[in-house]
């Protein structure tokens, strides 16, 4: 994101969900990393362009995975 200031990323993994984007970059990456830590049972926060959550649910990892394709494709 700090070569490409319009695109952003999105990281899972057991139960953990990171989201990072760039300055000019029109996504939403608070509602997409919010939206995946709830799959996994929990809650997500962050300021400006980096958001981080999770949950207990580490199972539902892949399940947090298919939701964020839903939501950007």
């Amino acid at each position: 994101v700090k070569e490409n200031p319009t695109k952003y990323s999105v990281l899972i993994g057991k139960g953990i969900v990171f989201g990072i984007k760039g300055e000019k970059c029109k996504v939403d990456i608070e509602k997409i990393v919010k939206g995946a830590a709830k799959v996994m049972g929990g809650s997500a926060g962050g300021y400006g362009n980096e958001f981080k959550g999770g949950g207990p649910l580490k199972e539902k990892s892949k399940e947090a995975f298919e939701k964020i394709k839903k939501m950007v494709y």
